[in-house]
């Protein structure tokens, strides 16, 4: 009897312990099965394409630029310096607000130091004042373009703002200062940037273009091919903001802005 009853206690003790773990199963959440991820490849993020501009006086050259997520002004400015070899440091973030783009370069920037030692060959300068004016409108062009829809507006109307921490871009090796305050519009040694508000009278050459300003007509040659076609868009008539560069007795025609009928 005593041998019976031992077995009949430890029959009933696992059937106890048995339903406990049922129990315990049931109320407890099912276990998640592992990701398997042999032999999967994950999409990655959509690669998009910009363009970057390089040349000087309307005349570029278009280089394809592959990126990520969204675009700003700093990548482009980046891109350009991996791509040409320049020193391009900035002195702060570009800037982007509805009166256009300022850019802010380092005083220790290629602008200031000169080109690299080592050349790269598609973008070899002789001097000074052909690296300034090759990096100044193909950071300006590159900004514009990328920044606006030519389906839409004018690229070429969006003013773009060259800079120091300390105010003008003073670039004293060449005999040129571009004012803070002043769109750039192109480089010429010597010459003085103005700014005045006036009204486009005429065209009477493809090369030239005529307004009135404090009530004396002023003729302008025209910087290059992007000005020449900006300000052949331009009604006669019409009141804008022009900026110019003086040298000497010559006035040479680098932006129009704010036009309004």
């Amino acid at each position: 009897m005593n041998k019976r009853f031992c077995a009949v206690l430890i029959l009933l003790a696992l059937t106890l312990v048995g339903c406990a773990v049922q129990a315990s199963q049931a109320e407890a959440p099912p276990a998640e099965e592992p990701v398997r991820e042999v032999g999967v490849i994950r999409p990655r993020q959509k690669e998009k394409e910009a363009a970057l501009y390089i040349g000087m006086a309307g005349v570029y050259t278009s280089y394809p630029y592959t990126y990520e997520g969204e675009l700003t002004p700093d990548q482009l400015i980046n891109a350009i310096g991996d791509l040409t070899g320049w020193d391009l440091r900035l002195d702060g973030p570009v800037l982007r607000d509805a009166s256009g783009i300022t850019v802010t370069f380092a005083k220790d920037c290629a602008l200031f130091t000169g080109p690299p030692e080592q050349q790269k060959e598609a973008f070899f300068v002789y001097d000074q004042e052909t690296l300034c004016a090759m990096l100044l409108d193909s950071v300006c062009h590159t900004l514009q373009w990328n920044a606006v829809n030519p389906q839409l507006e004018d690229p070429r109307e969006l003013p773009v703002y060259f800079r120091t921490a300390q105010g003008d871009l003073a670039l004293e090796g060449i005999g040129f200062t571009q004012p803070a305050d002043l769109p750039y519009g192109g480089l010429v040694p010597g010459a003085q940037v103005c700014s005045g508000r006036g009204r486009f009278l005429r065209m009477p050459s493809a090369a030239e273009a005529v307004f009135s300003l404090d009530g004396e007509e002023i003729s302008m040659a025209l910087y290059d091919e992007d000005v020449t076609y900006t300000i052949s868009q331009v009604t006669p008539g019409l009141e804008v903001t022009v900026v110019y560069l003086r040298s000497g007795e010559e006035s040479i025609l680098t932006g129009v802005y704010g036009t309004n009928g």
